[in-house]
């Protein structure tokens, strides 16, 4: 039994001060690059913020931002709310990324779509059903649909690429609005907007830095108010607390958490069971 063979390389090496040389002896481990390298980044992604825990704050998050709107308007709770939507629409997009079959991911969302909107209705328009506004369910259908296409559309190397890009982005926006879908056209084109950033493949603090900047101008485009206070004489929206997700979405590993089925659909069912206990409570208490 040879002693194993390593790569000069900065995982190698790391492995090593990791593993223990006689560990790995005993083990008969032959070590190359790719090993090294597979468990460094086995090792890095139990360190941060998983998916499955970055959704589980996004939705404690989004739980008091509806209450907060079914209880009175609470100013409080309704800022907090503002760091789901955007750590929604980076897990949309991560998950996009790496999902086996996209098909069935716009197939869940379609379906939760579909039963999320009478608690909905119920929890934030005090009717059991009606068309002004639609949950948000439908917006990250509609997004998904829009990077599937999209994705699609890079595989033409010749011709107006970013013509097509634009006309897919623009018809998804402006179906979000037809629609009337939750956050609308604006929440479609953050999307696109978390989508084409996460294409250039820079590191997620690079990526972050631009994710904040994207957030303010996003927020202060599209929802000027209510003013939460004013600097300088600048009035900052309400909105614009959804720049501090980014600091959330910094400490993402990239791994996805623990795997289970129960958690997976756990996930989905959050969105309308809390809707529909808030409406139940809403009937109760308003009627």
């Amino acid at each position: 039994m040879g002693v194993p063979r390593v790569y000069s390389t900065g995982g190698a090496i790391f492995m090593l001060q990791i593993f223990p040389m006689d560990a790995i002896i005993k083990k008969n481990l032959l070590i190359n690059e790719g090993f090294c390298m597979n468990l460094v980044q086995q090792e890095l992604k139990t360190d941060g913020t998983s998916a499955l825990a970055l959704h589980g704050f996004a939705m404690v998050c989004m739980l008091l931002d509806h209450a907060g709107a079914v209880f009175g308007n609470i100013v409080f709770l309704r800022c907090i709310g503002r760091l789901a939507f955007p750590i929604f629409v980076f897990l949309l997009a991560e998950g996009f990324q790496h999902t086996r079959d996209v098909r069935r991911y716009i197939a869940r969302c379609f379906v939760f779509g579909l039963i999320s909107e009478i608690p909905f209705d119920l929890a934030l328009h005090d009717a059991f059903l009606e068309f002004s506004g639609q949950n948000v369910m439908w917006t990250m259908c509609i997004g998904l649909i829009a990077m599937s296409l999209s994705k699609r559309a890079d595989k033409f190397k010749t011709g107006p690429v970013f013509l097509l890009h634009l006309c897919i982005w623009f018809g998804a926006c402006m179906l979000a609005d037809f629609m009337r879908t939750d956050y609308a056209a604006a929440g479609v084109l953050l999307i696109g907007l978390f989508y084409t950033i996460r294409q250039f493949g820079s590191g997620l603090y690079v990526r972050c830095l631009f994710y904040s900047i994207m957030l303010f101008i996003w927020s202060a485009a599209f929802f000027p108010s209510p003013v939460i206070f004013s600097v300088f004489g600048f009035s900052i929206p309400m909105e614009a607390v959804s720049v501090l997700s980014v600091i959330f979405i910094a400490g993402y590993n990239g791994g996805p958490g623990p795997k289970s089925r129960l958690f997976k659909y756990a996930r989905y069912l959050f969105y309308p069971a809390h809707l529909l206990i808030l409406g139940l409570i809403r009937m109760g208490v308003f009627s």
